[in-house]
């Protein structure tokens, strides 16, 4: 799947660079001005938006820095209003008006910003309204109004008189030639961004949605040389291969069977609980010479680490959150055995949780809440395999799947072996239990 990798990211660096040559055209050309009637748009939040919302928040934020850069140069050397050019720019002054550091900081600060709030905004809407369109509209807008708004708020706080005094008209009614210039150019610029990121990130997000989806067979197999006499599948996207894949018979293994045998086969264990963490997590009891038998699952798994994250503020992909929890500390979240009672209790150490996130301090970090996160997913999952494996007469459990192969969660998973008499295994290459199994459970293939 390589070149659909190198595919998809030449698509993106080739639709950026895109975005910003129509964004150096519009800055430095008089292209970037729209002349509606006695109205004149700028164009240059165009492209930003538009980058913001088909390429996401580091795309829109780089390009409106770019805008920024672009604008900076414009106003330093070629100022299309001499009288005015101080306010974006430290380097050039018009008699007794003199720019200075907020001249930077309004010329850049606004333009990243379009990107990060067009971004923002169409990412959080998407999650609540199914119209791509309206959602992009939204986006729009408020990318526009943080451009307008933030460069004609920072010019009235930083240069507020001698804004005025350039533009010949009193202070006093500097906030009212501001506001028209919102109720009237802005409300043109809204328009023009509107109907402009509809029109082409519809496109544009069309086009990535459809690459993102493509399959080809060729791209499976051509990392690998020779080709392999089968192909094993497992798991629910398994009938998308179907009986071949480029001429190479395909295997079909029902999953639960192939996390059976992958995590014996690992673990050198003749019998045991599996306990298979993925988006949820499935528990599987596993023996040599018997059929794999389902015991059930729980919506509780890598899933639920992004989930909660994502809902307390610190999403991120799954490996980040767990290299984060590796370094936080559970007595900031966590309500524990030591925190209620000065008591020793038989079997219960100090450190025994009592309730999860029951315990929060004002001084959690993002390290703390990632550790209170995992730890939540490790006692679910190992508490149920515990409850299971002893109901069964088992003593062995083995953790599969991605998470589990972090040392952060073999260690939380660790703090419920002691409360429970089991013994938790997390094998090499647990990662891949499911595909070991489903490759053994394919065999070889005759030469007939």
């Amino acid at each position: 799947m390589a070149s659909s990798v190198r595919r998809s990211r030449t698509l993106f660096l080739v639709q950026f660079a895109v975005l910003l040559s129509i964004e150096a055209i519009v800055a430095f050309t008089p292209l970037g001005s729209l002349p509606v009637g006695p109205l004149v748009a700028t164009l240059a939040h165009v492209p930003v938006i538009i980058a913001a919302i088909s390429l996401g928040l580091g795309a829109g934020a780089g390009l409106g820095f770019a805008a920024g850069l672009f604008s900076f140069i414009v106003w330093t050397f070629m100022p299309p209003n001499p009288a005015l050019a101080f306010v974006f720019t430290p380097f050039y002054s018009f008699g007794e008006f003199h720019g200075n550091f907020w001249s930077l900081v309004i010329c850049f600060v606004p333009r990243v910003l379009i990107g990060v709030f067009a971004a923002l905004v169409y990412r959080g809407m998407s999650r609540v309204c199914r119209a791509d369109a309206v959602n992009m509209g939204v986006a729009a807008v408020a990318g526009t109004l943080a451009n307008t708004l933030l460069v004609l708020g920072g010019i009235y706080l930083a240069f507020g008189v001698d804004y005025a005094a350039a533009n010949g008209i009193a202070y006093g009614l500097l906030l009212g030639a501001i506001g028209t210039v919102i109720a009237t150019n802005g409300v043109l610029e809204i328009v023009v961004a509107v109907v402009a990121a509809i029109a082409v990130c519809t496109a544009l997000v069309r086009t990535q949605r459809i690459d993102a989806h493509r399959f080809r067979p060729e791209d499976l197999l051509s990392w690998l040389s020779p080709a392999p006499a089968c192909i094993a599948a497992t798991g629910m996207g398994a009938p998308l291969l179907g009986e071949a894949v480029a001429g190479v018979p395909v295997r079909h293994a029902d999953e639960f069977s192939a996390i059976a045998s992958g995590a014996l086969a690992l673990s050198g264990l003749p019998r045991a609980l599996v306990a298979s963490v993925g988006t949820g997590t499935a528990f599987v009891l596993a023996e040599h010479g018997a059929p794999a038998r389902h015991l059930g699952g729980s919506g509780v798994g890598g899933g639920t680490l992004l989930g909660l994250s994502s809902l307390m503020g610190d999403g991120a992909d799954a490996q980040r959150i767990l290299e984060q929890a590796s370094c936080g500390d559970l007595r900031r979240i966590d309500l524990c055995i030591g925190d209620v009672t000065d008591r020793e209790i038989p079997g219960l150490p100090p450190c025994t949780t009592v309730a999860n996130f029951a315990h929060l301090h004002p001084a959690a970090d993002a390290a703390d809440r990632a550790r209170g996160v995992v730890n939540l997913v490790c006692q679910t999952v190992g508490v149920m395999a515990a409850f299971a494996a002893r109901a069964l007469g088992v003593e062995d459990v083995v953790l599969v799947g991605t998470p589990v192969a972090h040392p952060a969660f073999a260690e939380l998973t660790r703090m419920v072996e002691l409360l429970h008499p089991i013994r938790f295994h997390v094998p090499p290459q647990a990662p891949f239990a499911a595909a070991i199994g489903a490759a053994r459970i394919a065999g070889p293939i005759s030469e007939n």
